[in-house]
């Protein structure tokens, strides 16, 4: 039997030896890149939403087996709000009060006072991830059995698409020329135009960490996953859109 190569993050060595918390600049740079790329991928709460204009998106870090989103950020609010009360003039027990009684944070405080804050990755608590993995086919009863015996999953579903990929040594090569973020994500965009379809599903999965977790750990938890199905090994990229708040 060939052993499966091994699921990695196709960022530099440095950055995947940080937590999720430390990377965050680096993850929220590339994750807003508004890039031109082969496909869309649609929660289909969204095709219900009547508020189609305000449904945002993001483009996912490239992987050996597909792409990685980190499509939500759970924060510590009341150190938050700690942090903010100065700024907004606002005692800080009023806006834990308000917390305390369920108000959302964004309901208390304007958007641009979020733009002050300075090290957003020490106020994490927990990411919720979505690995988005190409598939040779849908799922059996068994591998989705041991899909979802793995602790961190929280749910998972198989789409058929036609799946545009590239070989990930194609990509990493792109990342080793590039400069910057900026300038890594536009190489792919060149090399994601030329892509020809590499599979017919994607096996999306999701899950739950701490943000405390290193990239590393994550690929790890990934990599017991594509050996559990029939992966790919393709790098893809898609604008990943979000439900909207």
């Amino acid at each position: 039997m060939v052993e499966k190569a091994s699921y990695k993050l196709l960022l530099s060595d440095r950055v995947r030896e940080l937590s999720v918390a430390e990377a965050f600049d680096y993850i929220d740079a590339l994750q807003s890149y508004k890039g031109d790329w082969p496909l869309y991928l649609t929660p289909s709460a969204i095709l219900e939403t009547e508020k189609v204009s305000e449904v945002e998106g993001l483009t996912p870090i490239p992987a050996t087996h597909g792409a990685l989103a980190f499509i939500e950020f759970y924060v510590d609010e009341e150190a938050i709000a700690s942090n903010l009360s100065s700024k907004l003039k606002v005692g800080s027990d009023a806006l834990k009060s308000a917390l305390e009684r369920g108000v959302p944070l964004h309901r208390l405080v304007p958007q641009e006072a979020f733009g002050e804050l300075e090290n957003v990755g020490s106020f994490l608590k927990a990411v919720l991830f979505e690995a988005t993995v190409p598939v040779e086919r849908k799922l059996n009863d068994e591998e989705a059995r041991a899909v979802s015996d793995l602790e961190w999953v929280v749910d998972f579903d198989t789409v058929e698409v036609e799946v545009p990929g590239v070989k990930p040594e194609v990509v990493e090569a792109e990342l080793n020329q590039a400069y910057y973020v900026g300038d890594y994500l536009k190489r792919l965009e060149k090399l994601f135009s030329k892509a020809e379809v590499e599979a017919k599903h994607l096996l999306l999965v999701r899950g739950e960490e701490e943000a405390g977790v290193k990239l590393k750990e994550v690929e790890a938890l990934l990599d017991k996953l594509v050996r559990k199905v029939t992966a790919v090994r393709v790098s893809v990229m898609y604008y990943r859109l979000l439900l909207p708040i």
